[in-house]
């Protein structure tokens, strides 16, 4: 039976995509990127149930990388400077669907 997709509040998936920009922006800083990951590892794990797999630091850096060959980074990087509502911000559907994909 399939599961019912997790819904991340827009607040968390607005921090993670702040959080990913940030990752990305640290170039080749691997101990700045290594703390930005760890932190959406923490924050990501409150939302996953006891029978989900776990999340690893590992899984958050390959979402962002995922995130970023998709193209979703240069589209927030595009739209980063206006204001987004809070009901309208597209970035949240992305970032659920691919933390639900790691539920299986």
């Amino acid at each position: 039976m399939p599961r019912k997709p997790i819904e991340l509040p827009p607040e968390v998936a607005r921090n993670f995509v702040r959080d990913m920009m940030a990752y990305f922006a640290a170039g080749h800083d691997t101990i700045k990127k290594d703390a930005i990951a760890a932190q959406q590892l923490h924050a990501l794990r409150e939302y996953l149930g006891p029978r989900d797999r776990k999340l690893r630091l590992t899984d958050i850096r390959e979402m962002f990388e995922q995130m970023r060959s998709a193209g979703a980074f240069r589209e927030l990087e595009d739209r980063s400077s206006a204001p987004q509502p809070v009901g309208d911000f597209a970035p949240t559907t992305r970032c659920a669907r691919r933390f639900c994909r790691l539920r299986e």
